[in-house]
């Protein structure tokens, strides 16, 4: 002890800027006399000088462990050192004293009440959690742990895709004062989202007398349609619900019936747009039309040679053929029969529209359009591609060509087209690819307008006597095609 003295003496006096003497080598080292302290001092610090300067008394005998001990109040400030603020837990003293994981026994609690909630529980001051709200922290059950790999846990809301979904269905009296419809019976049939059937057989049901039914584990896994026809009156009615999916796959359909009458009522065709494109061996026509049922009533028709009832017939031009229909006319109750499309469908009061495409053969790359009026029509429009054909127009008026966004576009009109009378469009110069074909085959191909008609979502807008033709939805409703 009295060596480590020595050299720590020295060590302080070289510090200090002393001296400090050294034996001659094989010499022993001078005893230094136990009553005496070792002092050493540096020389007198300048003011403002490290405290490492200042002197250093020890005594010979102090052990080693107490030079560097901490006195139990220390938590009193030194000299000219500022005080703790009122309130502030001591610095070191007892604190030091904590073991090692705890606090200290004056340290203020950390969570308070938050932190001795037992597990699984909340604290008594937190906030209650909204209904449905999974559990927080350890509130989970233990039961948790164990459940099957992939499951929620309970109390989880339900994030997985359905596979399965359900189909409310309401039938709703139209005729104003006519009784409910009650318990009748209905149809129902699914539909890909290509509008193919997927099942031979429509299914059969009986609604509710309230006129509602609910139709349960239909199959979504992959997109479908639901077709519902339900017979009243005489007369079929139908609709088509919204696309059904995982992530869509529960849905309302509402099927509207009226009461029927065979007297026919003052039809009128408010629009016929027509839009022709190039395809092989002939023309594709893409028709539009809005008829208005001005009464109350659904007109059931007359019966047709098939003993069929007929509510509407249109004269198609000559050699129609390959006939696709909208979502709105059911390939079950419409067809080509001869040169005409026959609807064997109630037409419900008010407005109906009707889209369909056909096809019109050329002969020597020349097409003839024929255009009846079965009704008297308010308005009636052609487009066709301006690709180099010569079209001779009789009974419409040519306003000349237009841009429309996908190429020019020559446009004919007739403001009005009595009941009876026939419009027509020859076409000339088919097939020899003149220099707007390619462009225009490209713009409206032969099946762009169809998928557009076969739209629910289809919409015709009308600026200065031009068509604008919206191409329906990602979620618009197919043109359903019949087994």
């Amino acid at each position: 002890m009295k060596r480590l003295m020595i050299m720590t003496a020295c060590t302080w006096t070289l510090w200090a800027g002393g001296a400090c003497a050294t034996k001659p080598a094989g010499q022993p080292v001078p005893a230094v006399p136990a009553a005496a302290p070792v002092a050493f001092a540096a020389a007198t610090p300048a003011p403002g000088a490290d405290a490492m300067t200042r002197p250093v008394m020890l005594a010979d005998d102090m052990p080693l462990a107490d030079m560097f001990a901490k006195k139990s109040d220390a938590a009193a400030p030194a000299a000219g050192e500022p005080a703790l603020p009122p309130g502030h837990p001591p610095m070191g003293g007892a604190n030091a004293a904590a073991p090692m994981g705890k606090l200290p026994a004056d340290h203020p609690p950390m969570g308070g009440a938050k932190a001795a909630a037992p597990m699984g529980k909340l604290p008594a001051d937190h906030p209650p959690l909204p209904a449905g709200h999974p559990p927080m922290g350890g509130a989970r059950p233990k039961a948790a742990a164990t459940r099957p790999a992939g499951a929620l846990p309970t109390g989880h809301p339900n994030v997985q895709p359905k596979v399965e979904g359900s189909l409310k269905v309401r039938v709703v009296q139209g005729t104003a004062n006519a009784p409910a419809v009650g318990a009748a019976a209905f149809t129902f049939h699914l539909f890909d989202e290509h509008g193919h059937p997927m099942s031979e057989q429509p299914l059969e049901g009986k609604l509710e007398p309230d006129g509602t039914a609910l139709l349960t584990t239909v199959p979504v896994r992959t997109p479908v349609f639901a077709k519902v026809s339900v017979t009243y009156a005489g007369a079929t009615f139908e609709a088509l619900s919204d696309r059904m999916d995982p992530l869509n796959a529960d849905a309302e359909v509402e099927v509207r019936v009226f009461e029927t009458t065979d007297t026919l009522p003052q039809l009128a065709i408010g629009m016929r747009h027509l839009i022709v494109t190039q395809v092989p061996k002939g023309v594709r026509v893409e028709e539009i039309l809005m008829i208005d049922n001005p009464s109350d009533r659904a007109y059931a028709g007359k019966p047709g040679p098939d003993g069929k009832k007929v509510s509407f017939s249109l004269p198609l031009p000559a050699g129609a053929s390959n006939l696709e229909l909208s979502a709105q006319m059911h390939d079950c109750c419409n067809a080509i029969k001869g040169d005409q499309l026959v609807s064997n469908m109630p037409l419900n009061p008010g407005e109906t529209q009707y889209s369909f495409a056909y096809t019109v053969p050329a002969s020597g790359g020349k097409a003839t359009l024929g255009l009846s009026a079965p009704a008297p029509v308010n308005h009636l429009m052609l487009l066709l591609p301006d690709d180099g054909t010569t079209v001779t127009p009789s009974g419409l008026t040519s306003t000349g060509v237009r841009d429309l966004g996908k190429g020019k576009k020559r446009i004919y009109k007739a403001a009005t087209q009595p009941a009876g009378q026939v419009a027509s469009l020859t076409i000339e110069g088919l097939g020899q690819g003149g220099p707007g074909a390619a462009v225009a085959r490209a713009a409206m191909g032969a099946s762009g307008i169809a998928k557009a008609v076969a739209g629910v979502g289809l919409v015709l807008i009308l600026v200065v006597g031009l068509v604008v033709v919206l191409i329906r939805s990602a979620k618009a409703k197919p043109a359903v095609r019949h087994a």
